[in-house]
C-alpha cells in the first residue's frame, strides 16, 4: 500500500500534470523487507511509453530521514519503457532490487553515476544491457521540494557495461550519450533490444 500523505501528495501532484485523467496502475515490491511501498505505473496520454516512478525511497507520511534538507534519502526513481498493450511487469521489481542495491549508498547518489549490475536488466525478455545510468527526470526536471524535504527525480537509463564504462572513465559523456541516445527516443526510454550508440569496431 503506497499510504497517504503530504509526501505522497507532493509526488501526486508533480506528476498529475504530465498524465491528466490517467488512472495509474500499482505494484508492489516482494520480499520481506521492502525497498519502498509501491511503484505507480502511468500510460502516456499518446500511447509512447509506459511511466514508472517509485513511492517511498523519500518520505511519503512525515519526516524520517535524518538529512535536514532532503525527504528520506532525497530522491525517488522513474523509469520509462516502450509502449505495448500491458505494461511490462518486469520493470518494477528490477526498479525495487536498484533500489536495495543502492541502499548503502545513503543520499550520496549521483544523477550521472552509472552502476553495473553483472546481469541484464531482466530475464524476461531479450537484453544486451546490463547497467543503469541516472539523469533529471525528462517531464517532471530535477525534483521537487516537499513538507518533508527536497525530493529528486532519477530518471533510470538502461545501458550496457560499455556504455557505463565510458561513463565511469571518460569525462563529460553524460550529455553526449544523452544525445545519441535521444534521436527517436526523445523520453530517454529504456528500450531492451537497442544496439549500441557507441562506434563499433571491426
Amino acid at each position: 500500500m503506497i499510504p497517504p500523505g503530504t509526501g505522497t501528495s507532493a509526488l501526486d501532484a508533480a506528476i498529475a500534470n504530465h498524465f491528466p485523467g490517467v488512472a495509474p496502475g500499482i505494484a508492489f515490491p516482494v520480499g520481506d523487507v521492502k525497498p519502498f511501498a509501491g511503484v505507480r505505473i502511468f500510460r502516456d496520454p499518446q500511447c509512447r511509453f509506459w511511466f514508472y516512478m517509485t513511492y517511498g525511497i523519500s518520505d511519503l507520511v512525515e519526516k524520517m530521514g535524518n538529512h535536514p534538507a532532503l525527504s528520506g534519502r532525497g530522491y525517488e526513481f522513474t523509469m520509462r519503457v516502450p509502449f505495448e498493450a500491458e505494461a511490462p511487469v518486469w520493470v518494477a521489481p528490477f526498479l525495487g532490487e536498484l533500489t536495495r542495491i543502492l541502499k548503502p549508498k545513503g543520499t550520496s547518489l549521483c544523477d550521472s553515476e552509472p552502476v553495473l549490475l553483472g546481469r541484464p536488466l531482466t530475464t524476461m525478455e531479450p537484453t544486451r544491457l546490463d547497467a543503469v545510468f541516472f539523469t533529471a527526470d525528462i517531464q517532471l526536471g530535477h525534483g521537487i521540494d516537499t513538507p518533508n524535504g527536497y525530493v529528486s527525480f532519477l530518471q533510470v537509463v538502461g545501458i550496457d557495461a560499455i556504455e557505463a564504462a565510458v561513463l565511469s572513465f571518460t569525462p563529460g559523456t553524460t550529455l553526449p550519450l544523452l544525445r545519441k541516445l535521444g534521436p527517436g527516443n526523445p523520453f530517454f526510454m529504456t528500450i531492451l533490444d537497442r544496439k549500441s550508440v557507441l562506434p563499433q569496431t571491426q
